[in-house]
């Protein structure tokens, strides 16, 4: 995973000053909260997280109509 130098601010940040973390997930998009040099979360906005929650949905409905059409044949027997 490749992160932005830019969007990492360490995890006593956030608890000391809020808004600078918020400030920085309006500008940025996003704010990784790191324990030392290890990132552990990410913070955005709601907006963001919906569409990556929508992106998931869509990945998972496609790899589900996937493995059903490469297996109607099986399933279809399966059924009888």
């Amino acid at each position: 995973m490749i992160i932005n130098a830019e969007t990492m601010v360490h995890v006593k940040e956030p608890c000391q000053n809020f808004s600078r973390a918020m400030s920085l997930v309006d500008e940025l998009g996003q704010a990784v909260i790191s324990k030392g040099e290890e990132p552990l979360y990410i913070m955005l906005n709601l907006r963001e997280y919906g569409e990556i929650q929508a992106m998931r949905d869509k990945l998972f409905n496609s790899v589900a109509d996937s493995v059903i059409a490469d297996n109607m044949e099986a399933l279809l027997e399966l059924a009888k």
